[in-house]
């Protein structure tokens, strides 16, 4: 839940003293957000939460670069916190709330040293996982366009790592910007000595080259999925269902990515149609694609549990 916050602008020269040297830092003639109202002149500690506070939950919001160096000269130890949060969270499989908790403390670092591109090239690749997140498919086009401009000025800045060529290749490809992706796709195979990575992007260029791509952005098949899940979300089963016909039928990105959410969301759709076999078909279908795929796994288990029930309320009547 968003909060809501009071800003207090700071009377002229005003200055917060910050560490164990008690270093003066003088606050910038800017409205400052605060979590509580104050009457006069709040703490320096109720200064510095609500700076940290207020930039967690909108790094881009008004004098959001402002309020970042304020927090790097006189609140440095909230700066930990944030690059702790991000490298936690980044080496875990983590659901879409997590991610993006992630993607703005980040951007909150990248405020404070706008020439590091490791810091970009995190914040693409953060909102490129994010795109394909169940819950975030409606969104999964602004997300990757918000992947493209951050992977791209990763790349402005020097950086030509494996991780963000690859990264933005991939983008690209979704976008059906396929020369582009190819060229990012050489560069990386001309700077990584990564054999098995090597075959598959080979692969990729080949393809691009013989010009075996889909004729259409495979972005928009992502957004179809988001908008199923809409519909699903509205009860307008068959419609969601349709939706996902539309996306199997053209079978591009199914072919290029492996997704298995898109088998759990027709699954999901088909026992709202009260169509319980051909929902199974569909869960299992997911865990062929991932067999870790937890939810698909939870209904399967949900629907022997239907069944086991009805079973016996059957007996029980015989």
């Amino acid at each position: 839940m968003s909060r809501v916050f009071h800003f207090w602008l700071p009377p002229d020269n005003h200055r917060v003293r910050t560490g164990a040297d008690q270093r003066e830092v003088v606050l910038p003639a800017i409205p400052l957000p605060l979590l509580e109202p104050v009457a006069g002149i709040p703490s320096d500690q109720a200064i510095g939460e609500g700076l940290y506070a207020c930039l967690r939950q909108n790094p881009d919001g008004d004098h959001a670069a402002a309020y970042a160096r304020l927090l790097a000269d006189a609140y440095p130890h909230y700066l930990a916190d944030l690059a702790a949060q991000a490298v936690m969270i980044g080496g875990k499989e983590v659901d879409a709330p997590y991610l993006r908790r992630m993607i703005n403390c980040l951007k909150i670092l990248a405020l404070i040293e706008p020439e590091r591109a490791d810091l970009q090239a995190q914040i693409g690749r953060g909102w490129f996982r994010l795109a394909f997140e169940f819950q975030e498919l409606p969104s999964s086009r602004r997300h990757l366009l918000a992947a493209l401009g951050a992977l791209n000025r990763a790349r402005s800045l020097g950086d030509r790592s494996a991780s963000t060529l690859d990264s933005l290749a991939r983008v690209n490809f979704l976008i059906g910007d396929y020369l582009v992706a190819r060229q990012c796709w050489q560069e990386l195979l001309a700077a990584d000595g990564d054999e098995s990575l090597a075959v598959r992007i080979r692969g990729q260029i080949e393809r691009i080259d013989s010009w075996e791509v889909p004729d259409y952005p495979l972005m928009d098949d992502l957004e179809a999925m988001g908008q199923a899940l809409e519909l699903h979300g509205q009860k307008d089963f068959t419609a969601a269902l349709q939706r996902l016909g539309e996306v199997e039928k053209r079978g591009g990105l199914l072919a290029d990515f492996a997704l298995p959410q898109f088998f759990h969301l027709a699954g999901l759709c088909h026992e709202g149609l009260g169509e319980d076999p051909r929902a199974e078909e569909r869960y299992r279908q997911a865990l062929e694609v991932d067999a870790d795929f937890a939810p698909a796994r939870e209904r399967l288990a949900a629907l022997e549990r239907k069944r086991r029930r009805g079973a016996i309320d059957k007996g029980t009547s015989d």
